[in-house]
This record gives structure tokens, sequence and C-alpha cells, in this order.
């Protein structure tokens, strides 16, 4: 994907969802971006990315391809306060009306696939660029006016005219990309201490405790052992085929691999982001589906 010698940098749609995917989570997961990421939250994105589809980018490829979806991301939301467009909540859509719509389209045509047509990526896009989850601009109604825009920060890397990546890169020490990610431990939880003079009580309450938390094991093993092993979780299809990115002949292709393994198929539904998900899919298709790799 990325020429040598520093040639022309391509980013597929399969690629590009996945920078958006990663950057999004690791807002989401706390990390603050109000100056734009780090250089070592770009090396660790283009380092998943290489390892997960082969490819050969740098911190340096993500920021420029990153500058590219905030200019897309402030071109949609300058489209969203046109005159008499409105904003479908449920389908990241500027709707206007067909008069409305002939006329900005005839003076900008390039405007077009952002208008009566579901934007891809919108929330991400919103999560890395809008500040969305400090403004709760999730929470508000279908037609509700944007989030701001964040700004550029003067100092970070331009673009090159041939979307090659510039010379400038900052190596990062792998030891402080915790740190960086803005990810704390969570706080250890107090034990709870019984407040009761009476021994006896205090015997009972234990006891109680104790035949509660042994209820719940044997409940939880009872349905493990029940379990049919050649059962797969309803809506696994529906959640495979919604990852983007992917051609559906692929996702087919590895919907009928988790089918005849039961047991993979309910280890890949109960993965708890998109990402995670996405990383098994691409790793699928670069084992078995592709030549050479991707």
């Amino acid at each position: 994907m990325v020429a040598n010698g520093g040639g022309v940098v391509q980013w597929p749609s399969a690629m590009s969802s996945f920078m958006l995917t990663y950057l999004s989570q690791l807002v989401a997961s706390g990390t603050k971006t109000y100056i734009g990421f780090k250089q070592v939250h770009l090396n660790a994105c283009a380092k998943a990315l290489n390892e997960t589809m082969s490819t050969h980018y740098t911190g340096t490829h993500v920021d420029n391809h990153l500058r590219k979806w905030k200019r897309i991301y402030a071109k949609i939301e300058k489209l969203k306060n046109l005159s008499g467009a409105l904003w479908v909540q449920e389908t990241c859509t500027i709707s206007l009306e067909k008069e409305h719509y002939i006329g900005h389209v005839q003076d900008h045509r390039d405007d077009a696939k952002y208008l009566n047509t579901p934007i891809e990526h919108y929330h991400k896009m919103a999560t890395i660029f809008g500040n969305s989850l400090a403004t709760g601009a999730y929470a508000k109604g279908a037609y509700d006016p944007l989030a701001t825009v964040v700004t550029e920060t003067e100092n970070a890397p331009k673009d090159t005219e041939d979307g090659a990546a510039t010379t400038e890169q900052v190596e990062a020490d792998d030891a402080t990309t915790g740190e960086s990610y803005g990810i704390k431990p969570l706080a250890p939880k107090k034990a709870k201490v019984a407040n009761l003079e009476d021994p006896t009580m205090a015997m009972v309450a234990m006891l109680g405790d104790n035949l509660e938390n042994l209820a719940i094991a044997i409940t939880n093993m009872m349905k493990i052992v029940a379990s049919d092993d050649d059962d797969i979780p309803e809506g696994v299809y529906e959640d495979l085929m919604s990852i983007l990115g992917f051609e559906a002949a692929h996702l087919d292709d590895y919907y009928a691999h988790l089918c005849e393994h039961p047991r993979e198929a309910r280890q890949f539904y109960k993965l708890p982001t998109l990402l995670s998900k996405m990383i098994w899919v691409a790793r699928y298709i670069k084992k078995y589906l592709s030549d050479g790799g991707l």
C-alpha cells in the first residue's frame, strides 16, 4: 500500500476504516486529544495496521491521512448549516429538499457525496474531531446543531502534494506508551467491612455472603454445562456483516468458517470492540483468502 522510496501512499477503504476505528476507540478510552494525537499514538496506530494488514505505514502516514478526514469532517459540519438542511442523526444524513440539492450541487459538485446520503464513518469522525464525548453530542436530538470542530495545531506536520509522508518523524519510547495513552489503572475497591458488634451476627453475615457467591458460581457452571457446543449466538451473522471495509464475499466465507467452529463463533461474538472483530476478520482473510497478504 505504501510505495517504496517515499512515493504515493494509498489508503483503501478497509485501511481508513481500521485507522478511524482505532483512533476513535483511543479517544473513547479517555485519551486527551485537545491539541491532537501524540506521535506515540500515531505510531501505535501504524503498528497495529501493519501487523493486521501486512502494510508498511508510519506514524507520519497516519497523521497525514488523518488530516484528510479532518477536512472531510469540517466540510460536513459546514454543510449541516446550509439553509434548509436537516441533520438526520439515525442515518447520519444531511437532508436537503430536491430544489435546494440541485441548486447547491450545480455550484459545488464535490459536495454531492455528503448530501442526501448516509455519511460513512461519521460517528468515528465526530469522536475524534468533534469532542463529542465531552459535549454530549450523541445525546442531542436528531436535528440539533453539530459539535464544534477542533482546529489543527500549528506545529503539526503538513501534507505533501502527492500524499507522500514528510521526512520529519518523532520516534517514541515504547515504555511510555501506556502512560501517553492516558489510560489510568482502576483504583482498587475497598473491602466491605461489616459494622456489626455482635460476633454471631458478623459470622452469619459472612456465611450469607459466601453462600450467595457459591450459588452464583453454581448457576453459572450449570449454564456452561447445559450449553450446546454446536450452538452459535443469534445475531452473529448480522454483527459480522455490519463490519465495514471488507468484501461481502469474504465476510460470508468467514461466517461459514464460524459455523463450522461454534466455539470460535462464540468467542468472536463476545469480543468487546469493533476493532477486535476487524482484526479477527482481517487475520482470517490474510491467512485463507489472500495471495501473499494484503
